[in-house]
């Protein structure tokens, strides 16, 4: 078998040629497609990780913002939970006190109430008892004898201080040792000398006395001068005795 080299460097030529032209015009273009493809690939693949990333830092922003609205609301709710509680205190202590003052005057009301009632009761009282003192004392006084009268008052003066006694001594000489009697009834002439000669007695001067009549003594009788007046009545005896009434039922009536 003979080899043709003519045949052989045509089909090397050709092959050669087949070989600039595929490269020239197909496997360049091919190759720059695929280049083009990869370089769009990862352009791809980049704006997916981009995308991605900006999604994933959007997510991370939404989170944060969802989370920082949570506590936000939750600081809210506690802060709105705190104030009304705050403002629920404030109002009950407000209602407490002022409950407290009202329970408080009204004790002190019913206390005055009641202090204004007892004192009312223990005037009515003391006044029926002096009433009822008087009434009988009325009935009794004309027979009470005229001696007792005298004696009274004859008490009266001897119960008096020392000074008091000089001062009515004193007295009864500026007077020009007059003096007047006043009596609940009218005397006698006899009982008018036994006036006059038991106060000489007494106050060991001569004197001029006269005589009146006081109804509302009851009995007992009230010595005058210009400034001053002894006296020894039932009139005076009943009102010391509402006064003490007054005095002592005051510390008693519960």
């Amino acid at each position: 078998m003979q080899i043709s080299w003519w045949t052989l460097a045509i089909q090397g030529v050709n092959f050669l040629v087949l070989v600039w032209l595929l490269q020239r015009f197909l496997y360049r273009p091919v190759q720059d497609v695929i280049e083009k493809r990869r370089r769009l690939r990862q352009q791809a693949a980049a704006e997916a990780e981009r995308t991605k990333s900006e999604a994933d830092a959007l997510k991370h922003r939404y989170e944060v913002a969802l989370s920082t609205i949570e506590e936000q609301r939750q600081t809210a709710l506690d802060r709105a939970r705190s104030s009304v509680e705050a403002e629920r205190t404030k109002v009950l202590e407000q209602a407490r006190a002022e409950a407290s003052e009202r329970i408080v005057k009204a004790k002190a009301d019913i206390e005055k109430e009641r202090s204004a009632a007892i004192k009312a009761l223990q005037g009515e009282v003391a006044d029926l008892a002096v009433k009822l003192a008087g009434t009988v004392l009325a009935e009794l006084a004309p027979s009470i004898p005229n001696e007792a009268l005298i004696a009274r008052l004859e008490a009266e003066l001897g119960r008096m201080a020392p000074a008091e006694r000089r001062r009515l001594d004193g007295e009864i000489a500026a007077n020009g040792a007059s003096l007047n009697v006043v009596t609940a009834r009218a005397l006698g002439a006899k009982e008018k000398r036994d006036w006059q000669a038991r106060l000489e007695r007494v106050l060991k001067h001569p004197l001029k006395v006269t005589f009146e009549e006081d109804a509302a003594l009851m009995a007992g009788a009230v010595l005058r001068l210009p400034h001053t007046a002894v006296r020894a009545t039932w009139a005076d005896q009943l009102a010391q005795a509402r006064e003490a009434l007054l005095r002592g039922s005051g510390g008693n009536i519960p």
